[in-house]
């Protein structure tokens, strides 16, 4: 079944009009109304909802978004990180993070939570493998990776 039956037959089981089951999912009525009819009007092109409102329509049905995810047919979503330049970043990250070791994915994520904690002891633990080594930088951790590329 497609979101649009869905919602639509969703109305009609509770009674409820589009305008107050836009209000309950924090949308607006006119995007319910394209949700329904599947397309936007605009640009005469199939609506692709993102997660976020996949996951605002499951809620404002009392449902989870696996249950509706479960109702629907196999459909397009936007996995919309946002802005586009955060789209780009984690793309790009998801891409290089998969090229690394499992000794240096962990190391990136405990320079991340170092950061985010501002732990400098567990930043300068995380960056050089050499223990006597005082060059504690990122820099420095990375160097033996970045030998002979591109310098600055």
């Amino acid at each position: 079944m497609t979101l649009g039956k869905i919602v639509e037959e969703y109305l009609q089981d509770h009674n409820t009009s589009q305008r107050s089951f836009a209000k309950r999912c924090g949308m607006s009525s006119g995007y319910i109304s394209m949700i329904v009819n599947g397309i936007n009007p605009r640009s005469n092109t199939p609506i692709i909802p993102t997660l976020k409102s996949l996951n605002s329509i499951a809620a404002g049905m009392n449902i989870t978004l696996d249950e509706l995810l479960s109702r629907m047919d196999d459909a397009a979503i936007e996995l919309n990180f946002g802005h586009s330049k955060s789209a780009e970043r984690a793309t790009e990250f998801t891409r290089l993070f998969s090229r690394l070791t499992d000794e240096q994915q962990m190391m990136i994520i405990a320079s991340i939570k170092g950061i985010l904690t501002n732990d400098k002891y567990a930043l300068s633990q995380t960056f050089c493998r050499d223990p006597a080594c005082r060059r504690h930088s990122f820099a420095h951790f990375l160097w033996p990776y970045t030998k002979g590329k591109n310098k600055r």
